[in-house]
């Protein structure tokens, strides 16, 4: 794949799995050998640790849309900036939902193999995300 390729896969699986919710076309994005390198909750390997991410991201907040600000690809690399926002609608992390909005940023990378992603780097702004959820409780 070119890298012009790579970056589309990227802003692909950000459009159709990640702000339109469907996790049944996962497995055209992540590869059945997915290594995750900044796992946060247990998660488990592979494409269904993936799978159980997600879904649980979904379960604590609705109304998620991912802002994709930008994006640097270089041969099977591809860096992606965003910005998330939604509203804590479920527990989240042992912290109960609140109806209150939420705003995170976050930078990931990922490595493309054989037209999937196989491997993720993933920092986002946790901190501030659980200062906007228990703040002012």
């Amino acid at each position: 794949m070119t890298t012009d390729m790579n970056r589309d896969l990227i802003t692909k699986f950000f459009e159709q799995v990640l702000n339109g919710r469907r996790l049944s076309i996962l497995g055209d994005f992540i590869s059945g050998d997915y290594i995750e390198h900044s796992p946060t909750d247990g998660q488990k390997a592979g494409l269904e640790g993936v799978q159980q991410h997600i879904e649980a991201f979904f379960t604590a907040f609705s109304n998620t849309r991912y802002n994709l600000e930008d994006t640097i690809a270089e041969g099977n690399k591809v860096v992606a900036k965003w910005t998330l926002t939604g509203k804590h609608t479920g527990n989240f992390l042992g912290i109960a939902p609140a109806g209150k909005p939420m705003k995170m940023t976050g930078i990931d990378i990922y490595y493309i193999e054989d037209g999937r992603i196989s491997e993720h780097w993933h920092e986002f702004d946790l901190f501030g995300l659980m200062a906007q959820l228990t703040l002012g409780k």
